[in-house]
């Protein structure tokens, strides 16, 4: 491909990034996910936000419960402790808690409801291979046949340029010349459709 069409493509990968970010952010004060976490309702949401929370609500049936995206009042209680150089109290503990359940999400395609005061969600652990997935598909419409690509999850389409698979490797926590593992992808994004993680 040409210059002009490899930057028509990276700059779609990025516009598409941007209505993520628009849609499940938790640090946009106007993202819909954060109007959703202050107003407890969202009306006419995105469809990229009711399909990923279809699936996560379809990952916490499959983990029974584990996989959890209202777990962000939890996090907010830890968050706020770290700030005060604490731990959070067994009190402030027990009260998000009451707050945790994905069984308080509601999604239909004109409305996303969240029951209970102070039930918030969060997308950390799966919005990032959702954008993964997506940013691999417009590549490819784009005629990308090679990329790798980073979100937050790796994903790749093709191979290298010289035809060995994308390596990537977990760098060791004290050794910044060492890694602790090594994967080789080949052609595929690491999250499936629908898995996202």
């Amino acid at each position: 491909q040409d210059a002009s069409a490899g930057d028509a493509a990276i700059d779609a990968a990025f516009k598409e990034l941007e209505l993520i970010e628009d849609v499940m952010s938790l640090y946009r004060a106007n993202s819909q996910l954060s109007r959703l976490n202050r107003d407890g309702v969202l009306d006419d949401p995105h469809p990229y936000f009711v399909e990923v929370l279809h699936a996560a609500q379809a990952m916490a049936r499959r983990s029974d419960g584990a996989f959890d995206v209202t777990i962000q009042p939890l996090w907010n209680v830890y968050t706020a402790a770290q700030q005060r150089k604490q731990l959070p109290t067994d009190a402030e503990i027990a009260a998000a808690k009451i707050c945790v359940d994905w069984k308080k999400v509601h999604i239909a395609n004109s409305q996303i409801r969240l029951d209970g005061r102070g039930t918030e969600i969060t997308l950390n652990g799966i919005a990032q291979g959702f954008a993964a997935d997506r940013v691999a598909i417009v590549l490819r419409e784009h005629g990308v046949e090679h990329a790798l690509i980073d979100t937050g999850e790796i994903g790749a389409i093709g191979t290298k340029a010289n035809g060995d698979a994308w390596r990537i490797g977990i760098q060791h926590p004290r050794d910044r010349e060492a890694y602790v593992s090594v994967a080789k992808l080949a052609g595929r994004c690491l999250a499936t459709s629908g898995d996202y993680a």
